[in-house]
């Protein structure tokens, strides 16, 4: 299970990892959780209770909480009937980061999360094929997918980064810079 699975309160840890109570700051400014490496309904509607904006289903070959397309499918199924929605999230603009990012902020406020499916270096084919069964809302790309494979995507992406490990007192000198 995840941490916030075995945390005493999940929502409060949510709000902890927000960095504040979502109800103390500006919609436009509030953080985003997600939760990743669901497997089962349930435990995708406990991070829902507990506050979650996103719930990440892997389905990144090699990964030990890898769900197929019916496990993934059963997974977006909870959520939505959590959220009380019966179709895929659709934002409305694309036009920039910052609009697409206020729509996320917009309708996840609402307590109608999101279901990201974590792929790594897949056939496109294959992860369009897992969109289809499972109903996903977005895309989580966490390998070395290029621009058109991203842009193939019917679903709106997000993207790993993978940063460099940072050296003994690396982590304060770049939180200062």
């Amino acid at each position: 299970r995840v941490r916030s699975m075995r945390a005493p309160d999940p929502a409060s840890l949510v709000a902890e990892l927000r960095g504040v109570a979502a109800t103390t700051i500006d919609a436009d400014q509030r953080k985003l959780c997600k939760v990743c490496g669901i497997t089962t309904p349930d435990d995708a509607t406990r991070a829902c209770r507990a506050g979650a904006d996103v719930i990440g289903v892997i389905a990144a070959p090699g990964s030990k909480r890898r769900v197929d397309g019916a496990g993934a499918r059963a997974v977006v199924d909870a959520v939505r009937a959590f959220g009380e929605r019966t179709s895929r999230w659709a934002p409305t603009s694309r036009a920039s980061l910052d609009a697409w990012a206020a729509l996320l902020r917009r309708d996840t406020s609402r307590g109608r999360p999101l279901v990201a499916l974590v792929v790594q270096d897949q056939p496109l084919e294959d992860v369009v094929r897992l969109l289809d069964e499972s109903g996903a809302d977005v895309v989580q790309l966490h390998g070395s997918e290029d621009r058109a494979y991203a842009s193939s995507l019917p679903v709106p992406h997000v993207r790993v980064l993978h940063m460099p490990p940072v050296g003994a007192g690396g982590v304060a000198a770049a939180a200062a810079a």
